[in-house]
């Protein structure tokens, strides 16, 4: 793979995202330890011992303390390291016998052959695994990224192949499988019998049921181990360097790379090493003037200067290669039939900007040319252009990674504007199944499967910000979910295009990452009903519940704040009220059976919102809150007597925090800030001008100036349910003036 990323990322840690859980860790000192002090009494006259006698015996009492000691750290250490292979965890019952003719003779295997380096005390502590016996089930092969082996039903899932080494039938039962040192018994082996001598093949694919595990294997790497109820008895380290269609397994005691995976067979001849990528004489980043770079490698390089993946049949490298403006050098070298990983290297030469540069690099007839965007808005979904992307910020390369561009918006929309918007992919069938890289500075999730890049969206020829200003307003103030952002400025297929956002997406993995769930226990969905991912089983229960009871009896009331957060729906529509956005469609919202199992609410496209067109301009409550199946939760809700007082509770609140002039002219006066420094390049590629977007900006600041807002939701909210002046007045205070 040719990711490379130059962010912090502890090894090993998974991303949790922004939900933090304590250790709950004891720490013991040694003066805390529980441990008795005695005061030691002196009885030297009145025994009659001399100060040589006295001396002497406590010269030996002090040689018999330190032996004891000794013998105690030596027996702490002992246990310490032989502890760490009897781990057990929760049995998960579940889990295609290919039987094998030959008895594989590897035993003993040197797991410091590894490739990516040797395994140290700080990957898994505790575990020995030079010495550990095979002599029963073991791992002899794994597949990454596979198109064509193994088939299953159709599909090319990841896989691992297991072996019986014994002269016994082995019952598979007895194991577990798992991607986790600290979960090994994640997933129980089917109830199977394997003959001596044969092998078992276990899909990766997430699946969960009987010869398929429930995880996948990372194309970055990753380890996979093998237990029974004593501890482990196996691992294999699959590299992040495995090309698409390759396998890694065990010849002749070594670990070793395979240019034809044979699963259900004997592995056949392989290498101890790949060929290295090649390096280029100056390393990714912005630079003042036009420049040679030089390559260096094994063996013959070959090389793209559009982004493109390099083959035998692209340019073969034999001297310095000139670089000026946008270019994205992709290499890789042969020697000796080995092929190398893919090296990218990206160069920015000549250009001044403030902001983050993203360069989607690759071939001009799918980029921008007649097979580009264009293109892709004409025939739909279901194209999408392979291209290198890479962030350069503060002048250095953070993270150059291949990816999968489509478009983003709907038809009609967004994808109609020329300023386009777009979803990035990591795919295993590029090269990288991940991003692996802290995006965001106030995120500290580090690994992402897909991100958008946004132009300003149908806000586009206007503020560009509308959507990114509001949702922003709401991460960490309420209880909504929102997508993080970073500003940066775009060049596609060497061109600028402008100011872009780039952004978290909404989806399973996004919750995953941010409630520290799995992806498969996520039930996503939008608009009225619309299922993106899992059930929608949950949901309908409680719009049924709530149909057929009163909310106003506490024991209904109760059970529907078990299953929603309540302030999660309340603070949707409170936001989206008083910011006048008209696309009430625009709503996603999820549960997940690893949590507490509430439906929560995403805030997100707000393009229309502080706008004067709106549908919710006049009427911010009455416009939405109504009896309908779209909107049954939020009206039954604050049609009860407790939902009503949190809901005017909760609008107040809001109102006082963010919801209000002075918080709203504060974000506003940041986001000026930065992109200011940008916006003329902006406005000069999409023939629009800068006084046209300060105007524009301006009548943001207008929009909820002298309380213009706060007078027109209060009047709603009064009409709406029926309160008094003095009612008003107990909720909103000063807020309300008659």
């Amino acid at each position: 793979m040719d990711q490379k990323s130059n962010g912090s990322r502890p090894t090993g840690a998974r991303s949790t995202g922004t939900r933090s859980t304590g250790s709950g860790t004891r720490s013991a000192g040694s003066a805390g330890s529980g441990t008795r002090s005695t005061a030691t009494r002196s009885t030297g006259a009145k025994s009659g011992m001399s100060k040589k006698k006295r001396k002497r015996r406590n010269q030996r009492l002090a040689i018999v303390w330190g032996v004891i000691l000794g013998i105690i750290l030596i027996l702490a250490a002992v246990i310490y390291f032989t502890s760490g292979g009897k781990n057990s965890g929760d049995k998960t019952p579940t889990g295609g016998v290919t039987p094998g003719t030959d008895k594989n003779p590897t035993s003993g295997v040197d797991p410091q052959n590894t490739p990516g380096g040797e395994l140290t005390p700080t990957e898994d502590p505790g575990i020995d695994w030079d010495t550990m016996p095979l002599t029963g089930l073991m791992f002899t092969e794994a597949m990454s990224s596979n198109t064509k082996y193994a088939e299953d039903n159709g599909a090319f899932p990841d896989w691992v192949e297991l072996y019986n080494n014994s002269d016994k039938t082995i019952k598979l039962g007895a194991y577990w499988i798992s991607d986790s040192k600290e979960n090994p018994q994640m997933y129980q082996l089917p109830n199977e019998d394997l003959a001596p001598g044969a092998w078992y093949i276990i899909y990766c694919d997430g699946l969960g049921e009987g010869n398929h595990a429930p995880f996948k294997i990372s194309s970055d790497g990753e380890k996979v181990y093998l237990s029974t109820a004593d501890g482990f008895v196996d691992r294999i380290k699959v590299p992040g360097d495995l090309l698409k269609d390759t396998s890694f397994g065990r010849k002749d005691d070594k670990w070793m790379y395979f240019d034809t995976p044979t699963p259900g067979k004997v592995n056949g001849e392989g290498y101890a090493s790949r060929t290295s990528v090649p390096e280029a004489s100056k390393p990714s980043g912005v630079y003042d003037a036009a420049f040679t770079v030089t390559l260096f490698g094994e063996g013959t390089i070959y090389y793209t200067t559009d982004g493109s993946k390099p083959t035998t049949k692209s340019n073969v490298y034999k001297d310095g290669i000139p670089v000026n403006g946008v270019m994205t050098i992709r290499t890789f070298a042969v020697k000796d039939g080995r092929e190398s990983d893919l090296g990218s290297y990206t160069y920015v030469v000549g250009k001044s900007h403030t902001l983050p540069i993203i360069v989607l690099s690759g071939p001009y007839e799918t980029t921008i040319g007649p097979k580009g965007v264009d293109q892709m808005n004409k025939a739909g979904n279901g194209i999408e252009a392979e291209v290198m992307m890479t962030l350069i910020e503060g002048g250095e390369e953070k993270f150059s990674i291949p990816a999968g561009i489509t478009l983003h918006g709907n038809n009609g929309g967004s994808r109609d504007i020329p300023k386009k918007n777009f979803n990035v992919h990591f795919r295993s069938a590029y090269g990288a199944g991940k991003l692996h890289y802290k995006v965001f500075d106030d995120l500290e999730i580090d690994e992402f499967n897909s991100l958008l890049l946004k132009g300003g969206a149908e806000d586009w020829y206007r503020t560009m910000i509308r959507d990114e200003f509001m949702t922003h307003m709401v991460i960490g103030n309420t209880a909504l979910c929102a997508q993080a952002c970073k500003p940066c400025v775009l060049y596609l297929g060497g061109e600028f295009w402008g100011i872009y956002f780039l952004r978290e997406r909404f989806s399973a993995d996004y919750v995953a990452s941010h409630f520290n769930v799995s992806k498969e226990s996520v039930n996503l969905m939008s608009g009225y009903g619309n299922v993106e991912e899992g059930s929608s089983k949950s949901y309908n229960e409680i719009v049924k519940f709530v149909k057929n009871n009163d909310l106003n009896k506490d024991e209904n009331y109760d059970w529907f704040a078990e299953h929603v957060d309540i302030d999660s729906l309340m603070d949707w529509y409170i936001c989206r009220s008083y910011m006048g956005d008209k696309d009430f469609a625009n709503i996603r919202y999820f549960n997940t059976t690893e949590g507490d199992g509430k439906w929560r609410w995403m805030f997100y496209d707000l393009d229309w919102g502080f706008d004067p067109s709106s549908a919710t301009q006049a009427n911010p409550i009455t416009g939405i809150i109504q009896n309908n199946d779209r909107h049954i939760l939020i009206y039954k809700l604050v049609h009860s007597k407790r939902g009503k007082d949190a809901f005017l509770k909760r609008y107040a609140y809001l109102m006082s925090t963010i919801l209000n002039e002075e918080y709203v002219a504060k974000e506003l006066d940041r986001w000026r800030a930065i992109l200011t420094p940008e916006i003329e390049a902006d406005r000069t590629r999409w023939g629009k001008t800068v006084d046209g977007w300060n105007n524009s900006m301006d009548f943001l600041y207008t929009y909820n100036k002298d309380g213009k807002r706060d007078k027109a939701v209060l009047a709603d909210i009064k009409k709406y349910f029926g309160l008094s002046d003095s009612q008003m007045t107990e909720y909103f205070g000063d807020k309300y003036k008659k």
